[in-house]
């Protein structure tokens, strides 16, 4: 109600009458494989995260890119919660081909650094747990008895407590081909207690697009100084593959530095492929954001995976 009531009140001073910067955002993201075909869940069945962020005039990380033009950074600070379950959730004991269940609750904190309007780089930091604690057993059962769905038979299983301490590094470049059409790519790697892996991908957007370190693309759009004139809302149409290489993935192997105790684990697949597809609409003050993914299998014997994401932002 609070995000909904401050969208209504930006919406009605208009895109033109926000004169001040806005440092400020607030965003919620929810995910769900049942916002998409088939419409059923299994295997990331489920995260909600709401995310706090505020402009500055830069970080140390102006040292690092060397740049001439005064670098923008965000700061984000976040709280996650994620649901993974097998394909057939009526099975008390999973098939030993399928995923297995296992909830993730962390927070984490982030500086995103942007520089020439077309470079950024991102450090993150991940802190949270996996396993019974995190309560994904009991989220998914209350909630699937509210829409009167059929319950989970198998969380007994999930995959036992273990804490997460991870860090990522992304590099990301904007490769701008005309006014209305750009490419950007981005390359990164997280390590840790929690997952382990290598990545890169590409997007290309095409639309009324606006610069990567003011755009929904990158999650960019608060400001330090005077609002930029931007004459047209943002909105674009999005296409984008990311290739991730796994070393490890606790959510499907169970701890990283010996056999779990408890909880069916699976080995996660080395080479992960994902297509996305989208679409995202901005004014100043606010974004509307949904993403459909199409990821290859996560583990051996299992099957394409299909999720949606919706994304809400406010800025002040």
């Amino acid at each position: 109600m609070v995000l909904l009531s401050l969208f209504m009140a930006h919406l009605a001073m208009g895109q033109h009458a926000i004169k001040k910067p806005l440092k400020n955002e607030l965003r919620v993201t929810s995910v769900n494989d049942n916002y998409a075909p088939p419409f059923r869940d299994r295997y990331f069945t489920n995260g909600l995260s709401i995310t706090y962020s505020r402009a500055t005039e830069g970080t140390f990380l102006e040292k690092i890119t060397k740049s001439e033009e005064t670098a923008k950074s965000i700061i984000r600070i976040g709280i996650s919660h994620e649901i993974y379950t097998p394909e057939n959730i009526s099975e008390t004991n999973p098939l030993s081909n399928d995923r297995p269940y296992a909830g993730y609750l962390f927070t984490n904190i982030t500086v995103n650094t942007f520089w020439e309007s077309k470079n950024s780089l991102r450090l993150a930091l991940h802190t949270g747990i996996i396993g019974p604690l995190a309560a994904g057993g009991s989220v998914q059962a209350w909630w699937h008895k509210l829409i009167n769905q059929e319950q989970p038979q198998g969380w007994e299983s999930q995959i036992g407590n273990e804490p997460v301490i991870n860090f990522g590094l992304t590099y990301g470049r904007s490769w701008t081909l005309s006014q209305k059409f750009d490419v950007i790519s981005t390359a990164g790697a997280e390590t840790g207690t929690g997952f382990n892996n290598l990545y890169a991908g590409v997007t290309v957007r095409a639309g009324e697009i606006r610069p990567m370190d003011r755009s929904a693309i990158t999650a960019s759009m608060p400001e330090t100084g005077t609002m930029p004139d931007f004459r047209k809302n943002e909105w674009y149409l999005l296409f984008g593959i990311k290739n991730t290489f796994v070393i490890h993935n606790t959510l499907i192997e169970g701890n990283l530095f010996r056999p779990s105790k408890n909880g069916h684990t699976q080995s996660a697949e080395f080479y992960l492929f994902d297509i996305i597809t989208g679409f995202a609409y901005s004014t100043n003050a606010v974004t509307w954001k949904a993403t459909v993914h199409r990821l290859s299998p996560e583990l051996a014997g299992g099957g394409n995976h299909t999720f949606a994401s919706l994304e809400m932002a406010v800025r002040f």
